[in-house]
């Protein structure tokens, strides 16, 4: 019976640790404020809101460090640059 409960435990312990190690995170950024922003990510990019817009930014398991952070008042020419 000792042996069976030790299998049972070790199994539940292992489902555990693989069901903790494949979750992601998924962030909704979203732009309050009367004028746009650029909203950027690392990993995941960047992209403009406008007013009232939102983005969902899915971070992959795995990501040990990411950054998110707004610019307002960019100006970009047609290269994108």
């Amino acid at each position: 019976m000792d042996m069976w409960r030790a299998i049972s435990l070790s199994t539940l312990l292992m489902f555990s640790l693989y069901v903790n190690s494949i979750d992601g995170a998924t962030f909704n950024i979203k732009n309050n404020c009367p004028y746009t922003v650029w909203a950027a990510a690392v990993p995941g990019g960047g992209k403009r809101l406008d007013q009232g817009q939102s983005w969902d930014l899915n971070v992959p398991a795995g990501t040990k460090q990411a950054r998110i952070w707004a610019r307002t008042k960019c100006q970009f020419d047609v290269s994108g640059k």
